[in-house]
């Protein structure tokens, strides 16, 4: 089950595993457009929903339940993720991933050059000790959490001048030589978690 599912991508990754899709989305076109899309790439479709995860009653649990680039939007992430964990069936997995905007490159440089999606970010949620604590207390056992991804930059907005023409180079440069996660530069946040039996 994907909370935020469309465009699709990551729907079309579990189904190639062997996994029914399941999935709720805002957006209009999950039905038929994407429902009719995972249908023809051999896919067991079950439910996809044209609704507010926030209004979205929880009548059943699910294998895998995740979400990216979700939870990062709302001030009561707590009761968003919480809600993520009611969705899974005990033995299930919960993965939760954001991009980080509070490690001090990553802050930076959305704020330079990111700015009007910086301010779409409610940074607080950015803290995987926060998740881990809140599920660890609901019963999961967190397999992982933390940073991933080397040093990286992905901005939302058109790049100026002066980005093209300094900035840039310089991310290439330490795209090449820093091959390592770091809470201050690694562009996203994960958690894996499983629920106890």
């Amino acid at each position: 089950f994907e909370i935020g599912c469309f465009p699709g991508g990551y729907l079309d990754f579990w189904g190639n595993l062997g996994y029914e899709l399941n999935g709720i989305d805002l957006v209009d076109k999950i039905n038929p457009d994407l429902y009719n899309w995972l249908k023809f790439r051999g896919h067991q479709v079950g439910e996809l929903i044209n609704g507010d995860f926030i209004n979205y009653k929880v009548n059943r649990q699910f294998d895998v339940v995740y979400s990216f680039g979700f939870l990062e939007h709302f001030i009561n992430w707590d009761q968003i993720l919480i809600k993520h964990s009611e969705l899974v069936r005990p033995g299930g997995r919960l993965v939760i991933g954001v991009p980080n905007f509070r490690g001090l490159v990553q802050r930076s440089l959305h704020f330079l050059f990111d700015r009007e999606n910086y301010y779409k970010h409610y940074l607080p949620t950015m803290d995987t000790g926060k998740w881990r604590r809140l599920l660890e207390e609901r019963g999961f056992d967190v397999i992982f959490s933390g940073c991933i991804g080397n040093f990286d930059f992905w901005s939302a907005a058109r790049p100026t001048k002066m980005f093209s023409c300094l900035i840039f180079p310089s991310i290439n440069f330490f795209k090449k030589h820093i091959k390592f996660n770091n809470y201050l530069f690694s562009p996203y946040l994960c958690l894996l978690a499983v629920k106890r039996k």
